[in-house]
């Protein structure tokens, strides 16, 4: 079978290197057409697209809850969305899908505190929330065992509370990249090892302020979309990437075809799939992709079903799984 097993004192669990076999991607509620952060128009919809093939998107079903400014991780059957926002307040909830099956999604527990715009990764056994916004910048990071339902337990503390950015994952270590602080943008990185509870240690530099989406192979994490650090708050197509082994600053990798802020993404290991706004009015139906094994511009990959931003999104097939 090609594999290798071990025993975690209770079941033989195989040590996998996900291939991108799957590459469904769900995205999940947002804001809609005539939504603005403001007034909290949330639409409930799921959709899902195969990253390998061309196309638009597919009605997959229909949140628990109407959510907006939530992010998601997962493992390969179950896709987690987290905290949000839900006009007037932030919220804690945490709600599931089972990625194989277009279905509507169930309640899993509660984050320890409500907050939007976290940043989210996970091996194929844990999911983590770090950062966010609620009602301030925090710099708490909760976790969850996917498998189970249950609210999050506290992992650790970021170096720097912010909120919102990038992420990226590979099967040991989760990098969070960029953001906002209380009084400037954060262009730094901060990285943590996912099977171990603790602090965030640095990572180091990004060209943008990263409020766009991510995607990536287990070795390398790939951003794109956001704000320009100079000027300040212009959206930008920038893509950038790192290898999630070593230490150091994310180098440009080519271009989006939008401008995106606040982009849902996901893929396999072979491609990624990026859709969000362009600043105003925080809605599009333009899906880009982008080749993760080598160096270039993004290319038209199809439309949304329903036209949403700021949307949550999961994958079956990201670079985080393979890890415990």
């Amino acid at each position: 079978l090609n594999t290798l097993e071990f025993f975690n004192g209770s079941e033989w669990r195989q040590f996998t290197y996900n291939q991108g076999q799957s590459g469904r991607v769900v995205i999940a509620g947002g804001y809609g057409p005539l939504g603005v952060p403001a007034a909290g128009t949330g639409v409930k919809s799921m959709q899902s697209m195969q990253v390998m093939t061309l196309g638009s998107a597919e009605y997959f079903g229909e949140l628990d809850q109407v959510n907006t400014e939530h992010t998601g991780c997962g493992s390969e059957i179950r896709g987690l969305l987290g905290g949000g926002y839900v006009a007037p307040a932030r919220v804690d909830i945490i709600q599931y899908v089972t990625i194989a099956s277009a279905s509507n999604a169930l309640d899993f527990g509660n984050l320890t505190q409500g907050r939007n715009q976290a940043q989210a990764v996970s091996s194929s056994t844990r999911g983590i929330w770090a950062g966010g916004f609620g009602p301030s910048y925090r710099d708490e990071i909760d976790f969850v065992e996917i498998s189970t339902l249950g609210n999050a337990l506290d992992f650790g503390n970021m170096t720097f509370a912010h909120s919102p950015g990038a992420v990226g994952n590979s099967p040991t270590r989760g990098v969070f990249f960029s953001g906002y602080t209380p009084s400037n943008p954060y262009s730094g990185s901060e990285y943590i090892t996912i099977a171990s509870k603790g602090n965030a240690v640095n990572f180091g530099e990004c060209s943008t302020v990263i409020s766009g989406g991510s995607c990536g192979s287990n070795t390398r994490g790939i951003f794109g979309g956001g704000y320009t650090r100079n000027p300040a708050s212009v959206a930008t197509k920038t893509l950038q990437h790192v290898v999630m082994a070593s230490l150091g600053n994310a180098i440009d990798f080519g271009n989006l075809v939008n401008n995106m802020t606040y982009a849902s993404a996901g893929g396999n290991a072979v491609r990624g799939v990026f859709t969000g706004s362009d600043g105003s009015p925080y809605v599009n139906t333009n899906i880009d992709y982008v080749s993760v094994t080598s160096l270039g511009n993004a290319q038209d990959f199809g439309d949304l079903a329903i036209k949403t931003g700021y949307a949550g999104a999961v994958s079956d097939s990201h670079g985080g799984l393979g890890g415990f």
